[in-house]
């Protein structure tokens, strides 16, 4: 089970392994922090921005969880985790593993921001990226580019065959 459609509740059960957001790209709006439970137990913790009781506006780029994008509005439940996406921002997400290919950083990192993208790091190894949907197809063209020429791995932060709540 993983994450956003607004049917599906997730696991309660949370391991011991939380991601976090260091530099979340939004901080300075940012003003409450939740779970979003991933299929394995663990959780990626985000940065949000209150808009109502049980609302929240995702205000970092997710580095797990599929179906979730920056700026999407989204409900908790209970335990202040997240159980679906209630208004989806229209905006791209997409994660880029470099692995061992550490000379591909650079280039890759200066070509993503002169398209316009924001960038988020995890790990020196993993790259979240979002764009608007108006420099989407430019990204994910540069992005497969690379994927294919085996400079880095790229996934899109969509998967249409995973169930979210």
């Amino acid at each position: 089970m993983a994450l956003v459609n607004g049917t599906q509740e997730l696991p309660n059960h949370v391991s011991e392994q939380v991601y976090v957001h260091e530099s979340p790209l939004l901080r300075d709006e940012a003003n409450y922090i939740f779970r979003a439970v991933l299929p394995d137990g663990s959780a990626e913790q985000l940065w949000g921005k209150k808009v109502g009781e049980s609302t929240v506006e995702v205000c970092c780029i997710p580095f797990f969880i599929y179906n979730v994008a920056l700026r999407d509005i989204v409900q908790l439940n209970e335990e202040r985790r997240l159980a679906f996406v209630l208004e989806s921002s229209g905006r791209f997400v997409g994660r880029v593993w470099f692995g061992d290919s550490r000379h591909a950083v650079e280039g890759t990192v200066k070509r993503l921001e002169q398209l316009g993208a924001n960038l988020e790091w995890s790990s020196a190894n993993l790259l979240a990226v979002d764009s608007s949907a108006a420099l989407q197809d430019a990204v994910v063209e540069f992005l497969s580019a690379g994927h294919n020429a085996g400079a880095f791995l790229y996934e899109n932060g969509y998967q249409a065959d995973i169930s979210n709540p």
